[in-house]
């Protein structure tokens, strides 16, 4: 990564909120949950760098990340970096929206904190999940099919994810997004931010760029 490349402490924080959030947000929404405003500086640069999708709507900018901003957010992730004696408020606000991130998949994933916190490096057992995507098609299929009354209804992700049960998140997930990509079913985003259920937050899947909450397929 060249130096050109290279994020400043503030940057870096505005990403991490923003991915945090995984959907589109205005300024006045993050002043309202995090207490500050992104920048013209910060957004035109993280937009420059393809890290961010920025639009207009009416005199607001809503602000998402990229396909390439989500790359990039996992290198930030890991990266080393100095904590400040008085860290500046975008980065606190980054702190506080990755904890309540990690908080949201903990709840989803049905993981306590401690088996988080506590957990090793995998090991691989005769106990091991070996479920492959086609075999998870079946069981979306035969979910979707127990929901929905007819072809074509739209059901709840978190509905469907409560009738795959034990099945991994990542690799739902992923079979998700495969079947979507292959136009196998349709996923599509739920109500505005403020009317959905928090447990179909949680039950989102990221496809297409946005986040979706339902599913509709041929029965």
């Amino acid at each position: 990564m060249s130096d050109d490349n290279e994020l400043t402490s503030n940057e870096r924080a505005v990403l991490l909120v923003l991915m945090s959030e995984g959907r589109q947000v205005s300024n006045t929404e993050l002043a309202e949950r995090y207490g500050f405003r992104i920048p013209a500086a910060i957004r035109d640069r993280l937009k420059d760098l393809g890290l961010l999708d920025v639009v207009r709507s009416g005199s607001a900018y809503l602000h998402e990340v990229s396909d390439p901003g989500w790359k990039r957010g996992g290198t930030e992730l890991l990266a080393d970096f100095e904590v400040p004696a008085r860290p500046p408020k975008m980065q606190v606000a980054a702190w506080k929206a990755l904890a309540h991130a990690a908080g949201r998949y903990l709840a989803a994933a049905g993981v306590t904190p401690s088996e988080f916190f506590s957990a090793q490096p995998a090991v691989a057992t005769e106990t091991v999940n070996d479920e492959k995507p086609a075999d998870l098609e079946g069981r979306i299929r035969a979910a979707y099919q127990k929901i929905a009354d007819r072809p074509n209804q739209s059901v709840p992700l978190s509905d469907l994810r409560e009738q795959i049960n034990g099945a991994p998140v990542s690799l739902l997930n992923q079979t998700l997004v495969k079947m979507y990509a292959e136009g196998l079913i349709n996923l599509t985003p739920g109500a505005d931010q403020k009317s959905r259920r928090k447990i179909d937050e949680q039950a989102a899947v990221r496809a297409g760029g946005e986040a979706k909450h339902f599913l509709s397929m041929e029965l």
